[in-house]
């Protein structure tokens, strides 16, 4: 899981998107997205 945290991450870097604007393309809560990548919530 932790590779997973870790590539969210980085792509959301290298895309210079914030947590809420790739929340809404994604479809889903920034919360959540937070969570995915702290490694506190699973996929």
């Amino acid at each position: 899981m932790k590779e997973i945290a870790e590539k969210l991450k980085a792509f959301r870097s290298a895309n210079r998107m914030t947590l809420k604007q790739l929340a809404n393309k994604a479809g889903c809560t920034d919360a959540y997205l937070s969570q995915l990548e702290r490694g506190r919530a699973n996929p």
